[in-house]
């Protein structure tokens, strides 16, 4: 609503805007020849959308929601409490939101959890209590997307999106891309990122999350689950800039996730300004890194992305088998960290996570060897998951505990030689590692962790 515009009082709306009828899903008709707005094609009636003739004030549109919702009613009802401002059930099948501004919720602009075929594109949400858009558990359907939206100004997280199942190896077919999610977090300022991600084969891209004073992106993980989903062409710009120990993109491994988190790609995205802005101000001094595998997170691709100013660009946090190839380091404290946490005291680092035998399902563990042993045994797509990584039926046996197996290859960076700290390779282990001497790479061998053909250059 342009700020000349008045807002005309909700008791009394024009007649263009009276209730629809009872009938669920029954077109709404102006009286006047002013073009309508289309909102919903619900999937009962897939050629005829929900027809919502404009304000007075064009382009604005009330909407006034039955006074008492029933849970037994329509499938897409539209309210401002107790859910989303508009909302969407996991009832309803192949629904497609286009084109409206949703603002000034208590709670969600979007709450569509568990609906089939979703599509939102071409959306304004800002001005929310907690999330912007919410669609989480959503089956993919026929193209779900969430698309060429903007998200701004809201209390918690900007874009909820999670779909498919790992244990099944369901895939999720959900593609968020081309959004622009911007100063979120307003209210909880940690662990609410501008994109929340989660399941199997789902695809992030071309999305543009900046300004936010935790991680941009976070999912996967201790938080949901986490395989082959595709993240290319992202930029991510001045993200974790109020906290310290997080990462511009993060996923943590506590959770009996640390090995079943596979086939995940981060490709060709850009991260500027990933900076420690927060030193000495916490509970404790600890880095911010771009892209954070932590708690020995595993089975990463990480693949032609440029990193610039960032503090740590890649931070390997014990895990294993992570490859990061061909990407372009521009003015980095340090290109690349590693640790050892699964080998080192379990009061510092959780030892108990990778030595040790209880065999369960993730997330009903913290035995991250003993889940990716249940997901090749006892898993519903054991098989499937046995074939597809083999290396997971041996995994108790083969190094228990080192982070081994990575391969840092074919990369370039360019160091900013007046800055207090400019390094190629640091470890929680030797101090030659910042000059990658031969103490450094001796380790690095010992945890079986290939470094070769990266290209130092002076152009920064």
């Amino acid at each position: 609503r342009p700020p000349s515009v008045p807002h005309p009082p909700l008791t009394s709306p024009s007649p263009a805007l009276t209730s629809p009828s009872p009938a669920p899903h029954q077109p709404l008709t102006s009286p006047s020849p002013a073009p309508h707005l289309p909102i919903i094609s619900p999937s009962s009636a897939p050629n005829k959308p929900l027809i919502i003739p404009p304000s007075p004030h064009w382009p604005q549109v009330y909407f006034f929601p039955p006074s008492v919702p029933s849970v037994d009613g329509p499938a897409v009802v539209l309210m401002y409490q107790p859910g989303g401002v508009l909302n969407v059930t996991s009832a309803a099948q192949d629904v497609r939101i286009t084109n409206m501004s949703v603002v000034n919720g208590r709670h969600a602009g979007i709450l569509a959890a568990g609906a089939s075929g979703l599509r939102i594109d071409a959306m304004s949400i800002h001005a929310h209590g907690t999330h912007g858009i919410v669609a989480t558990g959503v089956a993919g359907g026929t193209g779900a997307r969430i698309a060429d939206s903007e998200v701004y100004d809201v209390g918690c997280s900007g874009i909820r999106a999670t779909a498919g199942e790992a244990d099944a190896l369901v895939a999720g077919g959900l593609t968020v891309a081309d959004n622009h999610v911007h100063h979120v977090a307003q209210w909880k300022r940690s662990y609410m990122p501008a994109i929340y991600w989660g399941g199997v084969q789902n695809t992030f891209a071309r999305n543009v999350v900046e300004h936010h004073p935790h991680a941009c992106f976070v999912g996967g993980g201790d938080f949901e689950d986490g395989v082959d989903n595709v993240f290319e062409e992202n930029t991510l710009h001045n993200c974790v800039y109020e906290t310290l120990d997080a990462g511009g993109f993060y996923s943590s491994g506590q959770s009996g996730t640390a090995f079943t988190n596979r086939g995940n790609v981060l490709r060709g995205n850009t991260f500027t300004k990933i900076l420690d802005h927060a030193a000495g101000t916490g509970v404790q001094q600890a880095s911010v890194q771009a892209v954070y595998l932590d708690d020995q997170q595993s089975g990463w691709s990480v693949i032609g992305n440029t990193f610039s100013d960032c503090h740590i660009c890649t931070f390997i946090g014990g895990g294993r088998r992570n490859r990061i190839e061909g990407n372009r380091f521009v003015r980095c404290g340090t290109v690349q960290y590693f640790n050892d946490q699964g080998i080192t005291d379990p009061s510092i680092n959780g030892v108990g996570m990778v030595n040790c035998s209880e065999v369960l399902a993730p997330f009903q563990t913290v035995c991250s060897t003993g889940a990716a042993t249940w997901m090749t045994t006892q898993g519903p797509a054991a098989a499937a998951w046995a074939r597809r990584w083999p290396e997971m039926t041996t995994i108790m046996e083969d190094s228990p505990g080192y982070p081994a197996f990575n391969a840092i290859v074919n990369n370039s960076y360019c160091r900013n030689l007046s800055a207090p700290v400019h390094e190629f390779v640091s470890g929680n282990v030797d101090p030659s590692c910042p000059d990658f001497g031969p103490g450094c790479q001796r380790v690095l061998a010992s945890w079986k962790v290939e470094v070769r053909d990266n290209r130092e250059t002076h152009d920064c």
